[in-house]
């Protein structure tokens, strides 16, 4: 637990995610205030500035990267570190988020436990080296060229697929239920085995927005 709980301003539409986030912040002793948009959580900047802004970046109205121009925009808030929560990836949203002055980023799914270790970085350094905010563009740059390989495999297999398939077939049977895909022997498979059999696809498991909710829960302070 830290000895003098600083403010926090939480911003974010969604009342599930503020609950499970405020909530852990709590625990660890950080005093929470929320927000609902960006226009309220200006207003409660203006009113009293926190230590620290946590915004999510799509919300109607005034979004993450509007109030991170607004509050740079204005003395009384400009030196307030601001860090975003955000789905998006691609580099020209980090373009965006360094433009509009963010600290940094943090990719939904998280599990409190990132969102807790950056927060006590805020604390203990000010704010973040400018530098890992280009690190940080850099990787996304390297995941959008991954993706552009990987679409251009599955377009490839696609084609070939669409090829082989006897016309008038179906060229892959999918079960309704457990979403099992059929083999060429009758054999009912995962999809990832089909995939590693049929495709040079390469994948990974990851959290859609719904399943990393799951992912949410009260966080161990040590």
């Amino acid at each position: 637990m830290i000895a003098d709980p600083v403010d926090i301003l939480l911003v974010e539409d969604s009342q599930t995610q503020a609950e499970l986030i405020g909530h852990a912040l709590e625990e660890c002793g950080y005093r929470v205030r929320l927000a609902r948009n960006g226009e309220h959580a200006l207003g409660l900047a203006r009113e009293k500035p926190p230590t620290l802004v946590i915004s999510d970046i799509m919300m109607p109205g005034l979004d993450g990267y509007g109030l991170c121009r607004a509050l740079r925009s204005d003395p009384a808030t400009g030196a307030i570190p601001v860090i975003l929560l955000t789905t998006l990836t691609e580099p020209a949203d980090i373009v965006r988020g360094i433009e509009s002055g963010a600290d940094n980023f943090i990719c939904k799914p998280f599990a409190p436990d990132v969102l807790l270790e950056r927060i006590d970085y805020f604390l203990k350094n000010g704010e973040l080296r400018r530098s890992q905010m280009f690190e940080l563009l850099l990787d996304a740059f390297d995941t959008l060229r991954r993706k552009q390989d990987q679409l251009e495999r599955a377009y490839h297999d696609l084609k070939k697929a669409c090829r082989c398939a006897p016309p008038g077939e179906e060229a892959v049977r999918i079960c309704a239920i457990c979403k099992k895909v059929q083999d060429d022997h009758g054999e009912w498979i995962p999809v990832e085995d089909f995939l590693r059999r049929n495709t040079s696809l390469s994948f990974t498991h990851e959290f859609c927005g719904d399943c990393g909710d799951g992912l949410m829960r009260k966080p161990a302070c040590q």
